[in-house]
């Protein structure tokens, strides 16, 4: 065997474990990281808390940053709403000198992941949220009211944030 055959054999066997370097590479690539069960749940915490508290302070473009521009929400009394209909109403109220008065929502939420990580519903199952409404007459005065609701949250990680899909809510006392 000469010098130039023992060249081209060791250049043949370099670029088969190259490309076979390259294939697992590849390959290896392609596989679905784990999902970090922790991590997503703590994020959608996140997420969940700092837009109960953007309600809560009457926030309403905060609020409505954590909804998705085709979000539904259903409401206590069943009518079916899209959340420019909602952020209207709210942004309606909070315009008008009412809003949430307080929020006390203590009770632990309950986090459900999707298995791949990319949805996830959040369960509040009670939360007393106590309100001001102008009372219509326009005379400047607001009618309180106090409600307890308990709310079913869709959450999807949309471009790597946290968003609403759909919101359900409903009275459970007065």
């Amino acid at each position: 065997m000469t010098n130039n055959d023992t060249i081209w054999i060791n250049l043949k066997l370099l670029w088969v474990m190259l490309t076979g370097t390259i294939v697992v590479l590849l390959v290896a690539s392609c596989a679905e990281a784990p999902v970090d069960e922790a991590q997503l749940h703590a994020e959608v915490d996140a997420a969940a808390e700092a837009s109960l508290q953007a309600y809560a302070a009457n926030e309403v473009e905060a609020y409505f940053e954590f909804f998705t521009d085709d979000a539904t929400i259903l409401t206590s009394g069943g009518e079916k709403q899209i959340v420019t209909q909602y952020y209207e109403s709210w942004k309606q109220l909070i315009s008008s000198g009412g809003g949430v008065s307080s929020l006390d929502a203590d009770a632990a939420r309950t986090i459900r992941l999707s298995e791949d990580g990319n949805s996830a519903v959040v369960l509040y199952p009670a939360a007393e949220v106590s309100y001001l409404f102008p009372d219509g007459s326009n005379s400047g005065e607001f009618s309180p009211s106090t409600s307890v609701w308990a709310e079913t949250w869709v959450w999807s990680k949309i471009n790597g944030a946290w968003k609403i899909i759909h919101l359900h809510y409903h009275s459970v006392a007065n």
